[in-house]
């Protein structure tokens, strides 16, 4: 994955997969659904899109059984019924 201003990638001729539109961060130790909840919709809001405008997530996948539980239950709760259509 390259990341780069969208100029630069034109001018080079390079083939442009994805736009990042939106980012966020922010991190709690104590709640850890509710930290990447918060993430995932404040990354929309800077965005300016909703759940439903998405395409595809890229969750962090850490193989950790709880870490894991904790990202699908809070992206469960930002998606709502969009979860049946994002990849």
């Amino acid at each position: 994955l390259i990341l780069e201003e969208a100029s630069f990638a034109r001018r080079r001729g390079a083939k442009i997969a994805g736009e990042v539109l939106g980012f966020a961060s922010y991190c709690s130790p104590k709640d850890a659904v509710g930290s990447i909840q918060q993430v995932a919709q404040r990354a929309l809001a800077d965005a300016g899109i909703s759940a439903e405008d998405l395409g595809h997530i890229s969750a962090m996948g850490a193989s950790a059984k709880q870490e894991d539980r904790d990202e699908i239950v809070a992206l469960s709760r930002v998606l709502g019924a969009a979860a049946t259509h994002v990849p």
